[in-house]
């Protein structure tokens, strides 16, 4: 709940070390190290001061993750959890384009918001409240885990399933585009509303 202060040596962590940078002090700074589980939990932030691993989960309950020129580097199978209790809205930062997390855990009890375009190799888990589209395109080469969630489009959003997964699932939403792309198919469980394109590359549109 206080600051990492370093003037010499290194932070060792491995596979089985767990941080928690919580409390209401000022933003403070990560040495690199490698983690099993890191949580932010602090209004004020935490800043990066050398590459930092995470190889189980990156929990994002308050306040933001600042580089400072270095890099949060996900393991192969690692997740990103957002779990506040009001909106928030992904980031660069903890939610790159490229070499970003595996899974998506969405557990924030009101509203998730996608800032920009990205891909998800593994299932997104909409553990609870809503996770939105917004004006993006979400690519999908697994699938939608709803486990009390749900996922919220709109007329500017756009969601691609690809990759060669099992089926994906989808519930009702309304989309601008939707595009399949996996062999295994796609199940509709309840009404989908697309205002623009609906494209079949490959597999079938099955009605559940």
């Amino acid at each position: 709940n206080g600051a990492v202060a370093k003037t010499s040596g290194s932070l060792k962590g491995g596979l089985s070390s767990n941080i928690i940078i919580g409390g209401t002090g000022a933003s403070t700074n990560l040495p690199s190290v490698v983690l099993n589980n890191l949580t932010l939990n602090r209004l004020n932030g935490m800043g990066l001061s050398g590459n930092d691993t995470v190889y189980g989960t990156f929990t994002l309950t308050l306040g933001a993750l600042a580089l400072n020129g270095f890099a949060l580097v996900y393991g192969p199978a690692a997740t990103l959890k957002y779990n506040g209790n009001s909106s928030q809205t992904t980031s660069n930062s903890e939610f790159p384009a490229v070499n970003g997390p595996y899974y998506l855990d969405n557990s924030n009890t009101s509203t998730l918001n996608l800032h920009a375009n990205r891909t998800l190799q593994g299932d997104i888990l909409l553990n609870s409240g809503t996770f939105s589209i917004g004006p993006n395109t979400l690519y999908l080469n697994n699938g939608l885990s709803y486990l009390g969630g749900d996922i919220e489009g709109g007329m500017n959003s756009s969601l691609v399933f690809g990759g060669a997964g099992e089926a994906g699932h989808l519930h009702y939403i309304t989309l601008n585009q939707l595009t399949l792309n996996r062999p295994s198919g796609l199940f509709l469980d309840d009404n989908i509303i697309v205002d623009g394109k609906f494209i079949l590359i490959s597999g079938e549109l099955n009605r559940q």
